[in-house]
């Protein structure tokens, strides 16, 4: 795992302001490029990373979620935020990466898992409380952690306990494939489940939030 990296992710979230964010995230994003060993390694965070933010974007452009302070006037979506969580990923599936070589790919999923539940509640509550964004309260079930909806760490946590699925996908047609696409694949992969499980999380919130009216 990368501490540093992680250090400057969540301290872009808790910094409160647009520019600071986006500067200790790409801090946060230098840091991970130093210490990837591997290149294929490296294709696949940048991908996931990539993907992570058109999640963003999808949810500024649904007003589930609202930046409060974009970086040009205008915007609807803050770049630096989106930054910040892909280098959060990133992290997250090098756990995975990391403890594939000693453990079972269970046991790797689950410790990717809790990786990435902490870092989604850790960066979501830091940047809703320092008035980064803000959830749409009309759209989003009342059920909270540290000021912070419950379902995108539970998001957050289902879609790296699964880092093996997206990897070994890749790895299964790697003869349909050119090398170069079989780590962006998996990181495509991690991309798009992440926001297909954000969608499933809040449809399934909103049911308990329901049944408790």
């Amino acid at each position: 795992m990368k501490p540093l990296a992680v250090g400057l992710a969540l301290a872009a979230a808790a910094s409160g302001n647009e520019w600071a964010c986006l500067a200790l995230g790409l801090g946060a994003w230098a840091a991970l490029w130093r210490g990837v060993e591997r290149k294929e390694t490296l294709w696949t965070v940048l991908a996931a990373g990539a993907s992570a933010a058109a999640v963003d974007l999808t949810l500024a452009r649904s007003t589930l979620l609202f930046y409060l302070h974009p970086e040009l006037a205008g915007l609807e979506w803050a770049v630096g935020p989106s930054v910040a969580r892909g280098a959060l990923i990133a992290v997250a599936l090098e756990v995975y990466l990391y403890a594939r070589r000693s453990r079972s790919s269970l046991a790797a999923g689950a410790s990717a898992g809790l990786a990435g539940f902490c870092f989604g509640l850790l960066m979501d509550a830091l940047g809703v409380r320092r008035g980064l964004w803000v959830w749409n309260a009309a759209l989003i079930p009342d059920i909270t952690a540290l000021e912070a909806p419950l379902f995108v760490p539970f998001a957050w946590g289902t879609t790296f306990a699964f880092s093996g699925f997206y990897i070994h996908m890749t790895a299964r047609i790697k003869r349909r494939l050119p090398p170069i696409a079989r780590p962006i694949g998996s990181g495509l992969m991690c991309g798009t489940a992440l926001g297909g499980f954000l969608l499933f999380y809040l449809l399934l919130f909103w049911s308990f939030a329901g049944r408790s009216m």
